[in-house]
């Protein structure tokens, strides 16, 4: 029976006991005495190394096991094993700035504590024994430098596994968060000192900033008054719209670094549609601010006012109405000599006729004038002026005495050069009618003659050899004229040669006698 809480014994414990038990009451001398310390080592030594069969030497429960230079000892996780006699285990090497603390030399069971001075940290083993197999247990011991703990960092944190010399730290930042400096530091062995230190400070993670924006058109900053440099994340900026503008946004910029988000539009503001002008139209289709309408008034109307607008900041059309009045070409003189006989009025489309009155006066000019749309009247300045014959010349080998010019009432006096004649029957004098024509053409101026000369052995009668004159041949008694006794000029040629006075005695005359004699 068991106590009221008390747990019953496990059945390795009752078999402890038990054998414990026997060896107290059937061994009550010195031998069974160690041969009971024997059993009560075998039984709390056991073998647990999964590679006994490397690392330990024989199992044993008591030293008859083992031969005569072995005992039976416990070894560890081997268990109880046969150890020998006097048995050292090999001189470990000294390694730089381990340091080593030695219990009962290099025998069975001796162990060695390892231990590390400051800014090193121990690698391997901190306690190895010397076993049955005559080797050290545990692994090779080292001291490993290391770099003190640069701490962590606000708005971030880091991972490492050590701060030895070639371990590394990584650090990153919490989202929203720049880093400035390296993300990685890594533990180095300075050449100079020989102490380790980290390869940089550690980084440090700050809200990100923005430069000073920039303003959208049309745009000013309303606050901060005075921009800095830089803005803090989250910072903010308040924006407002130009005079004449108007925002269709919040007009708020927020510093996200190192960017902004937000903004503002501004949108100019609208005048509306101007005024409609009759007779005109208006050209432009933009309304807003600062935007300008001109004004074009249809063809025979002119602008009155003025010609464009333009859209103020106060949404209102600057400058007056304007209007199109049709054009006036005003009024025109009457000329000279003449008169008006047809008109209407004096605007846009509307003509003037116009007629000469004064015998022997025409129209020079634009004898229908009409009002066009830029205000002026087409065609030439209208005059009455008299009228022009066409210059008719001059007679060769004659002159010309002009009075009162080639026009209406002006007349022309022809004269021949010295022994010319005028041809009869024409007129020494002409005039310029009213229809532009001469009363009669230019005359001739007839060329005189050749003195002729006179016959062989006769006379001439006149020496005047001009046209139309004439000159008279005669013979002696005792001659006879062959030929014709009197010639006429005819511009400048005579109508008969000069003819010949011929003798009696020659025998051609005797023969043109007896001829006519006969013929008789």
């Amino acid at each position: 029976m068991f106590l009221s809480g008390e747990k019953p014994l496990s059945m390795r414990m009752w078999k402890r006991a038990l054998t414990f038990a026997v060896l107290v009451f059937i061994c009550p001398n010195i031998e069974c005495k160690r041969k009971k310390d024997d059993a009560k080592k075998s039984v709390d030594c056991r073998r647990t190394n999964k590679s006994a069969f490397r690392f330990c030497t024989k199992a044993c429960k008591s030293h008859n096991d083992c031969k005569k230079n072995q005992r039976c000892l416990c070894d560890g996780d081997c268990g109880m094993s046969c150890v020998r006699n006097n048995l050292k285990c090999n001189q470990l090497k000294k390694t730089k700035n381990l340091i080593a603390k030695v219990s009962d030399g290099r025998s069975f069971g001796s162990v060695i504590t390892y231990s590390c001075p400051p800014r090193y940290t121990l690698r391997g083993s901190s306690k190895r024994s010397c076993r049955a197999i005559g080797e050290w247990d545990g692994r090779k011991t080292r001291c490993r430098k290391f770099c003190r703990d640069p701490g962590e960092i606000t708005h971030g944190n880091r991972r490492y596994t050590s701060f030895q010399v070639g371990k590394y730290i990584t650090y990153w930042c919490f989202p929203g968060y720049n880093m400035t400096g390296n993300a990685r530091i890594t533990c180095e062995e300075d050449r100079s000192t020989g102490n380790p230190r980290w390869s940089s400070n550690k980084p440090i993670c700050q809200l990100p900033t923005c430069p000073r924006p920039t303003i959208p058109r049309n745009a000013l900053i309303d606050f901060p008054r005075k921009m800095p440099k830089n803005f803090n994340y989250n910072q903010r900026v308040l924006l407002k719209c130009m005079y004449g503008y108007v925002k269709t946004s919040l007009g708020i910029l927020a510093c996200r670094g190192p960017s902004w988000i937000g903004g503002i539009s501004c949108r100019p503001k609208s005048c509306g549609s101007p005024s409609e002008v009759a007779n005109g139209r208006i050209l432009g289709y933009l309304y807003t601010f600062k935007q300008r309408v001109t004004y074009a008034c249809d063809e025979g109307y002119q602008i009155r006012g003025p010609l464009y607008r333009q859209c103020q900041a106060n949404g209102k059309w600057g400058g007056d109405d304007p209007s199109c009045d049709v054009v006036n070409c005003g009024p025109l003189q009457r000329p000279d000599h003449g008169d008006i006989i047809q008109q209407v009025g004096t605007t846009f489309g509307n003509r003037i006729v116009f007629d000469c009155t004064g015998k022997g006066y025409e129209i020079r000019g634009s004898k229908v004038r009409t009002c066009q749309s830029d205000g002026s009247w087409s065609g030439l300045p209208t005059t009455c002026e008299l009228v022009k014959c066409d210059d008719p010349g001059t007679p060769v080998n004659g002159m010309r005495i002009v009075s009162k010019g080639l026009v209406y009432g002006g007349s022309l006096r022809f004269k021949c050069n010295r022994d010319y004649t005028l041809m009869k029957g024409m007129s020494e004098i002409i005039y310029c009618q009213a229809n532009k024509r001469w009363t009669a053409s230019v005359p001739y101026c007839l060329a005189p003659c050749r003195d002729p000369g006179a016959p062989r052995q006769g006379r001439r009668i006149g020496d005047d050899f001009r046209h139309d004159s004439k000159v008279i041949f005669s013979c002696p008694n005792d001659y006879l004229m062959e030929g014709v006794g009197e010639i006429r000029c005819s511009n400048g040629t005579w109508s008969n040669s000069v003819p010949t006075c011929k003798g009696l005695h020659d025998t051609s005359l005797h023969a043109l006698l007896h001829n006519i004699e006969k013929t008789v």
